[in-house]
């Protein structure tokens, strides 16, 4: 009975030890969650490492993982010699092993080639193996491997051991860029992978095959520089063999080599789909149609291939005027419907031609047929598809109706509402000058043409920014109709669009004087004004481009003489333009005329069935492009500043021109 006593003190007096034990924890870890939602997580470590406590620890494991500090946390579960710690530290390496994993990845550069251990290292880290992975890392041959263990090195902080390799790849590079390639192949005999990869592409570099191919057996990376090499020394033989014994970069290589040293007969003997596509390619190339056309009826005639080289053979025979022969071939294999209605249209089939596009389910097929009709005539055609919604055949309706005068329909079908009959409508009132019609008319856009009209009227001089503020002023009961940026800038483009350009710059000129900001944007500044951009722009690129056609173009001049040419810079979802005249005027000075515009190429314009058109890429009249009176503002800027431009740009036509002076060297020529 006594001893039940005592035993029954001593657990009570534990267990009351336990619960102020357990209250102490508690209170730590809520005053160390405190510091740790401050920021002060060093000094919530000192609060929870303080108390000695197992429980205590496992708190600040938990806090330094919910705070992302895992590195510590792993430090902390290794050293621990609580037996639930190694568990934790399992799920915690994992973790991080599968951050490092992508982090890693991330911060390397790839190339056209991936790490030679990606899977194997990413492998190693998911399962929490981070020591693994970096040792696996320093045996690799890559340079891209060397980037992601200097990544994860860096990540880890473990600095020495980043120093001691990132000293080393210097000392290597250094090696590579002095040319000491015995030291290099010291270093790669013993065991340097890097070493050894900079050797072999210093080799291939050096085009030293001898050398180069002990060192490829058994290294991928070598065999494929050596592979490239015998590519580029035309060594048919050795990439022979490479393909012979399975090798399939050899035969990627070897199939274009033999087309270009026109070694057609082996090609076809080879027996192999790709070499048959490289044979056809040859024959094709060399205007030897009618041997392409023999050796494509050999190849399987449903794939993606074959189709583009029928259509190659058909452009083929087009343009060494074999029409029928490529009618044929697009008729008998279903291929390009709009060559074939080219084709057709071009030797009087009209009617076949527009029924091959209206079959076709290519995007631009309504369009094409749409103009074919309009061209030949079939307006009933245009009239009973325009009513249908076919908003191509709207549109050559529209411009039909507009050219032969046809108001009075133009009109009943701008009244429905059809936005493409009401633009056409106002295009024509303001060609013709109709003023009361434009000012009555309930479209959106007759106001804006009315305005476009009574200025081009009243400046007669285009150019006259009084004459176009009195205007404005005489009208102030219409000034609604054009208030704010999107009203000026639609009256500027319909001016530009009238080809009075400098109309278009009256009308911003005396809107900046009333006050209107915006319309600083399409006055041509005066020179030494002009503020560079610092970021690189896509106007900044065709500009280079501009300069240099220019620069190209000035020496072919004769004095008086005009010449131009055209500047393109694309972005994935439009193209910029820059139309250019030349003009040597006398022997120390040229003017540049320029116009520039921009076709939006973005898939929202094929999906609204809308693509862009070939003669979006020429100014009118050649084509129907518009100049951007901004954009060209700030092209004339910088050809200014390239070309060191001293005059005022002027208006002439639907371009800018400024005069540029020329180099002492070019003069005196």
């Amino acid at each position: 009975m006594l001893n039940w006593l005592r035993k029954r003190r001593a657990r009570a007096r534990a267990e009351a030890a336990a619960a102020v034990l357990a209250e102490e924890t508690r209170a730590l870890g809520a005053r160390a969650r405190g510091l740790a939602q401050q920021g002060r997580i060093r000094d919530a470590s000192v609060v929870l490492r303080s108390s000695g406590n197992p429980r205590s620890e496992r708190m600040l494991v938990g806090l330094l993982r919910e705070y992302g500090y895992l590195d510590k946390a792993i430090s902390i579960l290794r050293a621990s010699t609580d037996p639930q710690a190694e568990r934790e530290l399992d799920e915690l390496l994992r973790l991080r092993g599968r951050q490092l994993a992508q982090s890693s990845i991330s911060a390397t550069s790839l190339g056209a080639r991936r790490p030679e251990m990606s899977g194997e290292v990413s492998h190693l880290l998911e399962y929490g193996q981070i020591d693994e992975a970096i040792e696996l890392l320093k045996l690799s041959r890559l340079p891209a491997d060397r980037t992601r263990l200097e990544a994860l090195l860096r990540e880890l902080r473990r600095t020495d051991e980043l120093r001691e390799v990132t000293n080393a790849s210097i000392r290597l590079k250094t090696l590579r860029a002095e040319g000491r390639l015995d030291g290099l192949r010291t270093l790669a005999d013993a065991g340097s992978g890097e070493a050894r990869t900079l050797l072999v592409e210093a080799l291939a570099e050096q085009g030293d095959l001898d050398q180069l191919r002990p060192l490829a057996v058994g290294d991928e990376h070598a065999t494929l520089l050596l592979l490239n090499l015998l590519a580029k020394q035309e060594r048919v033989d050795e990439l022979r063999a490479f393909m012979i014994a399975g090798d399939t970069r050899a035969k990627d290589l070897l199939l274009p080599l033999l087309g270009r040293q026109g070694r057609l007969e082996e090609l076809r003997n080879l027996n192999d789909p790709r070499a048959d596509a490289q044979l056809v390619d040859q024959l094709l190339r060399q205007g030897l149609a009618d041997q392409a056309a023999a050796a494509l009826r050999e190849r399987p005639k449903s794939t993606d291939q074959a189709d583009y080289d029928w259509h190659r053979l058909a452009s083929l025979y087009a343009e060494q005027g074999r029409t029928d022969d490529a009618i044929a071939v697009l008729r008998e294999h279903r291929v390009s419907p709009g060559l074939l209605a080219e084709l057709l249209a071009g030797t009087g089939e009209a009617t076949e031609a527009i029924a091959v596009l209206d079959a076709s389910k290519n995007r631009d097929a309504p369009r094409k047929a749409a103009r074919l009709r309009a061209e030949h005539g079939r307006l009933d055609e245009l009239r009973t598809r325009a009513d249908a919604g076919d908003r191509a055949s709207a549109k050559q309706l529209a411009a039909i109706l507009a050219a032969d005068g046809e108001l009075d329909e133009l009109r009943t079908r701008a009244a429905g509402g059809d936005w493409v009959y009401q633009n056409s409508l106002v295009q024509t009132l303001g060609s013709l000058g109709h003023l009361d019609e434009l000012e009555t008319l309930d479209v959106p856009t007759a106001g804006l043409m009315w305005w476009a009209t009574v200025l081009a009227n009243a400046d007669g001089s285009d150019g006259d920014a009084d004459a176009v503020a009195a205007a404005l002023a005489e009208h102030e009961s219409k000034s609604d109709w054009y208030t704010g940026e999107n009203g000026t800038a639609r009256i500027i483009d319909l001016l530009v669009e009238k080809g009075r350009i400098g109309t278009a710059i009256a009308l911003a000129t005396a809107r900046f004087r009333a006050g209107d900001e915006s319309a600083e944007q399409w006055i041509p500044r005066p020179p030494l004004t002009r503020i560079g951009e610092r970021e690189v722009t896509v106007r900044q690129l065709l500009t280079k481009s501009a300069v240099t056609a220019i620069r190209e173009l000035l020496p072919t001049c004769s004095t008086g003489e005009e010449r131009r040419t055209k500047a393109r810079m694309a972005d994935s979802d439009y193209a910029m333009y820059c139309d250019l005249w030349v003009t040597l005027v006398a022997p120390d000075r040229a003017e540049i005329a320029v116009a520039c515009w921009t076709v939006y190429t973005d898939a929202a314009r094929y999906f609204g069935d809308d693509p862009p058109d070939e003669a979006e890429r020429e100014l009118q009249p050649e084509g129907t492009a518009i100049t951007d009176l901004a954009m060209t503002v700030d092209m004339v800027d910088d050809l200014a500043d390239h070309l060191k431009g001293r005059d005022l740009p002027r208006p002439a036509g639907r371009h800018l021109t400024i005069t540029i002076p020329l180099p002492t060297a070019q003069a005196a020529s």
